[in-house]
């Protein structure tokens, strides 16, 4: 796999798997990749409008192999995985707040 097809094909995943729920301005960090490196990288989907986003999924291209996934303080995330028990998708989804009186 080159770098650049890497790359671009986690962030075609990434943008179609959001774009149903938002019409957001994704970004993945880094921008390249290098071929069989252990690398992080940075998915924002920002808040746009008055809608917040509230969940994300990101499918994992067969070929790729997802390790690990940050916790982030009012989200919680399910790891899918495949009949390999490699992680096929990531699902993230906002904790409901409790309304607090001012």
């Amino acid at each position: 796999m080159t770098k650049k097809w890497l790359v671009s094909l986690l962030s075609f995943c990434f943008i179609f798997a959001v774009a149903h729920a938002a019409d957001a301005h994704v970004t993945v960090h880094p921008s390249e990749s290098t071929t069989n490196a252990y690398e992080k990288y940075t998915v924002r989907v920002p808040v746009e409008k008055d809608n917040n986003t509230t969940e994300v999924t990101l499918q994992v291209p067969k070929k790729v192999s997802l390790v690990s996934v940050l916790p982030m303080n009012d989200w919680d995330y399910t790891l899918k995985k495949n009949k390999d028990g490699d992680i096929s998708s990531v699902i993230w989804r906002a904790k409901k707040r409790r309304n607090r009186a001012k």
